[in-house]
Order: C-alpha cells, then structure tokens, then sequence
C-alpha cells in the first residue's frame, strides 16, 4: 500500500495523464474539416455535499451547429471512486447522451488509475471516429 503523499502524487499524475489525452483529442477534433470551433475545460471541484470531482471534456461546434460534448470525470464522495465518460449532444433543452463508457466504482488506487486510463481511451477513440453529421 502506498503511503499517503505517494498515492497523492500517483492521483495528480493520472489526472495529468487523462488532461493531456484531452488537450491531445481537443488539438485533433479542432483540425477536422466539419468542426467550426473547438473548447477543453478541466475543472477540480469541490462540492458542499463533500463530493471531489476532476472534470476534463471537450466541447465541439461544427460547421451546420450541432454542438457535441466528449466528458470525462473521476470523483470521490464519502470515500468511494466514481469514473464515467460520455459523448453527448447539448441543445438548448440540456445535454442528451448519446453514448457512455459504463459506470464504474474502483475499490483502490491501483483500480482507479486502470479503470481511468481505460475509460479515456474509451472516450478518445470514440471522438476520432465520431460522424457528426449523423447527429440526431
């Protein structure tokens, strides 16, 4: 087991991983021919419920205005890890998910950095294939 300033640094570094896999996947979708703008946001939170919450997404707006979101978040709340990536369209009645990597609940640090890396993987590889004029 890793003593706490280590599994610290391990939690920060995974957090570096994902945010540049995110500053990589904005950088691709932004030089797509269909894509008119692109916009990455990485958050760390804390809410008032005590939950801790790393959100990195990638918010795209193509040529004919459909708007798609790529998220990802790794979150704790009362000592439990929550990981869950999603594709979603945003209107103006909210954002509709199109498609989720499932939800997932690791036990420990070593789960959480597996489970992380595979559910943005999941999210990378869904964005570099993703037809956007096949949006509903």
């Amino acid at each position: 087991m890793l003593d706490p300033l280590s599994s610290a640094e391990a939690l920060i570094q995974l957090q570096g991983k994902i945010n540049e896999r995110m500053m990589d996947l904005n950088l691709f979708l932004s030089r797509r021919s269909e894509v008119k703008s692109t916009m990455r946001m990485c958050e760390v939170r804390a809410y008032q419920s005590g939950q801790a919450m790393f959100e990195v997404y990638v918010d795209v707006e193509t040529n004919r205005g459909v708007a798609v979101s790529f998220s990802f978040e790794l979150g704790c709340e009362k000592r439990r890890w929550h990981v869950a990536a999603a594709v979603s369209r945003i209107g103006r009645d909210g954002a509709h998910v199109l498609d989720e990597y499932p939800d997932s609940s690791p036990m420990n640090l070593e789960q959480l950095e597996t489970i992380a890396l595979q559910a943005s993987d999941w999210l990378v590889g869904r964005a570099k294939g993703f037809n956007f004029d096949r949006v509903p």
